[in-house]
């Protein structure tokens, strides 16, 4: 990831969910580029903590935004209060990673349940690209880049039906973005899908619990 981000030094970089696991990751390698970053969820302790990592790796700046990404309010909000000039690189990584059965007795908190991931982990994603697009396509090499995962094509077994169904919509709306994006005749932002595979992190613990899953197949690496 170093040799990709080497081009970010002084770039203006939005990543949501950096405050633990993958996004926290990303939020400390842009840093050791020299990259000004805003990093946004819910959790500003665990935000605060990590933007003073940031800055101790080398990041021009590290600046902290509270919000709700199941708020379409706090996404204009965040969207606003970043950087008004433009942005450079814009991370859609935050997601509820809830992983539940299917209560068949119970069909309404099955709709509940989808509805309320969908509100963060696709319509978040949705209505912080659609406000961000603005501040995007007016600056030169811009990206996006909407992080989706492995599950969104083979879900696993028994639990992450409605956590599957978030990121299959991801795929379909940003692969849908990216081409209409073409056809309006802008060149920026380039639009990138991340597809992860399991991998060590402090959310995904609880799924490596369940029976169905072979402990073989997640990742060493720990990002949490």
């Amino acid at each position: 990831m170093s040799a990709c981000l080497s081009e970010f030094n002084g770039k203006r970089i939005i990543i949501t969910g950096p405050s633990k696991g993958i996004g926290k990751k990303m939020a400390h390698t842009c840093a050791k580029q020299g990259a000004h970053l805003i990093l946004a969820s819910r959790d500003v302790d665990r935000l605060s903590k990590v933007s003073e990592e940031c800055i101790r790796l080398g990041a021009a700046s590290a600046r902290v935004i509270a919000f709700d990404a199941s708020v379409t309010d706090d996404c204009e909000r965040l969207v606003e209060e970043a950087f008004p000039d433009g942005i450079d690189l814009l991370i859609l990584n935050h997601a509820w990673s809830l992983w539940q059965h299917m209560d068949f007795g119970n069909p309404r908190a099955n709709v509940d349940l989808v509805k309320a991931l969908a509100a963060t982990n696709y319509f978040g994603y949705v209505a912080i690209a659609q406000f961000a697009l603005p501040r995007m396509t007016n600056v030169p090499g811009s990206k996006l880049l909407a992080v989706s995962s492995a599950a969104s094509f083979v879900p696993i077994p028994s639990k992450t039906h409605a956590y599957s169904a978030s990121k299959g919509a991801i795929n379909n709306y940003f692969t849908a973005l990216r081409s209409q994006l073409r056809i309006a005749g802008y060149r920026s932002p380039s639009v990138t899908l991340a597809f992860l595979g399991a991998i060590n992190t402090e959310d995904f613990s609880v799924v490596v619990k369940d029976s169905l899953i072979n402990k073989s197949t997640v990742s060493a690496e720990s990002t949490g």
